[in-house]
């Protein structure tokens, strides 16, 4: 029995010692169990601390990146509105270009215009310079056949019996009736051909003019006897002026075809038929010199 309860002690002592240091031990690992738990916790606090600060910077980000894509939509509506101006501006261009190669062409037909307008405006006064030194040339053998004539004619003229005037290139040499014709007879008489032979004289120098010889009469008509030869004035104041052209082609080689015959009968009178003495004006032989330009325009240009 003692010695039942003497194992026994000695297991209960053991166990005692056994559960003592278990205890102990359970202790130990407890407070390391607790040592690390309060770590976890600590981590954990750490941990959602890092994980509230990487929410907020994901936030943060989100924003942000919300914000780079508003940025970014913006850019590539700029982008849109730049490329499309930039179409518009090379359509715009290319119109341009369009209008700077049409003007270009259109500015070198008009120079080409220009040039050939220089051209005819060079030949024009070109024309006009020749036309004013022949012109000139013309005035000054006007006045040198002026001259002659009134210096050939000047007894004539004196007599009254032959007019001369001058306007600017027409001569107008004008000879009485009674010099040349007896009343209403055509035929010219022969005392008087030295008068014809001093304007002939002068006439066939007159190279280049025309030479229009006119014949006028007065208001009386041709008397009833003379009728079968001369019917009427027109008549007499052509036969007139047609015999002094015969006369000065044949003496002084003048050109028939610088030479042209008139008659005016009553109708171009230098005074009113109202007395003896103007009829005896009015009945005349004009002998006109017309220089080439002025017979030019009177007459081929009509033709």
């Amino acid at each position: 029995m003692k010695s039942f309860l003497a194992s026994s002690t000695s297991l209960l002592i053991i166990l005692i010692f056994t559960l003592t240091s278990c205890t102990a031990k359970y202790k130990k690992e407890e407070q390391a169990l607790s040592a690390q738990l309060d770590d976890c916790i600590r981590q954990l606090e750490a941990e959602k601390k890092t994980e509230t600060g990487l929410k907020k910077q994901i936030a943060d980000l989100t924003q942000q990146l919300a914000s780079g894509n508003a940025k970014e939509t913006g850019l590539q509506q700029q982008i849109a509105n730049l490329k499309a101006r930039s179409d518009a501006d090379k359509a715009k261009e290319t119109g341009l270009k369009k209008q700077i190669a049409d003007m270009t062409q259109q500015l070198a037909s008009e120079k080409a215009k220009e040039n050939g307008i220089q051209r005819q405006l060079d030949a024009i006064n070109a024309q006009i310079a020749a036309q004013k030194e022949k012109a000139e040339r013309e005035a000054k053998n006007n006045d040198a056949a002026y001259q002659q004539l009134l210096n050939s004619l000047k007894d004539e003229i004196q007599k009254d019996e032959i007019s001369i005037q001058q306007y600017k290139d027409v001569l107008v040499i004008n000879v009485a009736e009674r010099v040349l014709f007896d009343l209403g007879r055509a035929e010219i008489k022969p005392q008087y051909y030295p008068i014809l032979d001093k304007i002939g004289t002068i006439l066939k120098e007159q190279t280049g003019k025309f030479i229009q010889i006119e014949g006028h009469t007065d208001d009386i008509p041709i008397a009833a006897e003379y009728q079968w030869k001369i019917p009427n004035n027109w008549a007499l104041g052509g036969r007139r002026a047609i015999n002094v052209t015969i006369y000065l082609t044949d003496h002084f080689n003048i050109d028939p075809h610088m030479i042209g015959v008139m008659s005016f009968s009553k109708y171009r009178p230098l005074v009113p038929n109202t007395s003896k003495a103007n009829r005896a004006k009015n009945r005349r032989i004009e002998i006109i010199l017309l220089g080439q330009g002025l017979y030019q325009q009177l007459y081929k240009k009509g033709m």
